[in-house]
């Protein structure tokens, strides 16, 4: 839960290695979310 809230109120530019950070807690699988970071960041992502 501290994750989370951490992650919510960073002070860093939301980025592809925090929405992957993201579906790690909300418990997605590696494959869905180099899925999900291809179709919304496109080639760029970690």
């Amino acid at each position: 839960m501290q994750a989370m809230i951490d992650l919510m109120t960073g002070d860093e530019p939301w980025s592809p290695e925090l929405e992957r950070r993201q579906g790690e807690l909300l418990g997605y699988a590696d494959w869905m979310n180099d899925y999900w970071l291809e179709f919304a960041f496109g080639k760029q992502t970690v």
